[in-house]
């Protein structure tokens, strides 16, 4: 198979050494294989909060770029055998840092899968997408882990089975590209419950392409939602709207408009908000938005994968999302709306990219409505600006 899609992992002379670690590592642990990567990785973060407690509350990625951890590294983990540290050492010759390693071992584990699949499946090269709106279908699948189907991704030239699609997916972009690793001690979500999909159909492929891929999670699974988990309710997160948030949920019938929120904290503020809705199931989360492709390619998929989105939820008779995003684009476009289709609710720099993380709450009858009526060319006018403005400081836009 042609290595145009391992190209952002792997130099063509290291994949060789990638695979014979791997294979090395699943001999040795088996089904704990990703425990005892988990386990590696958990304790140089702790040995680095606990020299530098300013990363405390940090994402990974920004812990793993400290100088803490290239000298952490050098030794080996107290009471573990010598072999977990030739396996560090080994990672880092070829990886960026230990997370990294892992991210890839577990895109490998995916691949391996389909190694016997019939030649005549496999792609060569990358699909050629296009942009026009026509071309792609899209829906949102229950029960994902049930759904025997095969799709193609710009990720591998197998076609693979949706739960090995999405979670590759999300490995290649919200892992490897945008090194959110934390998603990594619980990747095993992205192949199981609801998930919007948005796919090209390309004439001459036995399968559809997936260019684009979001998480539901239903009011029923709020207490694993990622808007309440610890990570992102800890006391660096700013309030922001609350009289607005909370008049615009009472004009939707979904706050009792005597209800009185506390605001000493944005946790506190968020989790009562939460509690006193009434109409919960009108209610969702949607997390692990990705795109995929080159940055044309992903801009268009951004856009049409909103649009196509909200169409979606709006359909499922969804009043509300809620959403943490730190991508630019997304929220230049909100910014650029005048008919309460999107709202601010905390926000916080959990990461060195120079752009906040914000929590909100998505309007989803309004952000239908404007995504609806909006053009791709409009929505790049919309954008461009924005575009623009980091490209000229020498920030990394993040995509997924």
């Amino acid at each position: 198979m042609a290595n145009n899609f391992d190209s952002s992992l792997f130099e063509k002379e290291d994949k060789g050494h990638a695979c014979a670690l791997f294979e090395q590592v699943e001999t040795l642990f088996g089904v704990d294989s990703n425990h005892f990567f988990k386990h590696v990785l958990n304790e140089r973060l702790a040995q680095i909060s606990e020299q530098d407690s300013s990363l405390r509350y940090k994402n990974i990625a920004t812990k793993l770029q400290s100088p803490y951890y290239f000298v952490n590294v050098n030794y080996p983990l107290k009471d573990e055998p010598q072999q977990w540290h030739d396996f560090e050492q080994r990672a880092l010759n070829l990886f960026d840092n230990w997370a990294q390693a892992w991210c890839a071992f577990n895109i490998w584990k995916i691949k391996s899968k389909y190694q016997n699949q019939p030649r005549r499946l496999e792609l060569d090269s990358l699909p050629k997408l296009t942009q026009n709106e026509e071309d792609f279908v899209d829906s949102v699948i229950d029960n994902i882990e049930n759904h025997a189907e095969l799709y193609y991704t710009l990720h591998s030239g197998y076609a693979m089975e949706l739960p090995d699609a999405v979670m590759l997916i999300n490995l290649a972009t919200f892992v490897s590209e945008q090194q959110w690793f934390e998603m990594l001690y619980e990747i095993e979500v992205s192949a199981h419950g609801s998930h919007f999909i948005l796919a090209q159909l390309v004439s001459d492929l036995s399968f559809p392409v997936i260019v684009s891929t979001a998480k539901v999670n239903h009011h029923k699974e709020a207490d694993n939602w990622l808007y309440f988990s610890p990570f992102f309710q800890t006391s660096c997160w700013t309030l922001l709207n609350q009289v607005e948030m909370q008049r615009q949920l009472v004009n939707l019938d979904l706050l009792c408009s005597d209800i009185e929120i506390s605001d000493t904290s944005s946790a506190k503020f968020e989790n009562a908000l939460w509690q006193n809705i009434a109409v919960q199931e009108k209610c969702c989360e949607i997390v692990r938005l990705t795109v995929s492709g080159n940055q044309s390619q992903k801009i268009f998929s951004l856009y049409l994968s909103q649009k196509r989105l909200m169409a979606q939820l709006e359909k499922l008779c969804f009043q509300v999302a809620f959403v943490v995003i730190e991508q630019p684009l997304m929220i230049q476009y909100y910014q650029s709306l005048t008919n309460g289709a999107y709202l601010k609710m905390s926000y916080c720099h959990v990461s060195d990219s120079g752009f906040a993380t914000y929590k909100g709450l998505w309007f989803i009858k309004p952000l239908s409505q404007a995504l609806s009526e909006c053009s791709y060319r409009n929505y790049k006018v919309s954008t461009i600006t924005q575009l623009k403005q980091h490209r000229h400081q020498g920030q990394e836009l993040q995509y997924a």
